[in-house]
């Protein structure tokens, strides 16, 4: 394997900036419903009312040990490079 696409450990800055993520897209989500239709708005609003959840969940991610590993993905990798 090439040393520069092996899986690296993981480290909580990583859950952090996730955590970090979700808020802002939450706000998003919460700033642009007022555009959508008032269907699309009630379902806007029931997924944003799942944000103290979300964050929780990160919140408890962050107590625990990780045991994952970040890999790079690069967009130009395909199936025929594999299979060649």
């Amino acid at each position: 394997m090439i040393k520069t696409c092996r899986p690296t450990p993981r480290r909580r800055p990583y859950l952090s900036r996730a955590s970090d993520y979700a808020r802002e897209t939450f706000a998003l989500l919460r700033e642009r419903s007022t555009a959508l239709s008032n269907a699309l708005k009630a379902e806007a609003q029931r997924i944003a009312a799942l944000e103290p959840v979300a964050l929780a969940r990160y919140a408890k991610l962050s107590n625990e040990p990780v045991a994952v590993a970040k890999i790079r993905i690069h967009g130009d990798y395909h199936l025929g490079q594999v299979l060649a």
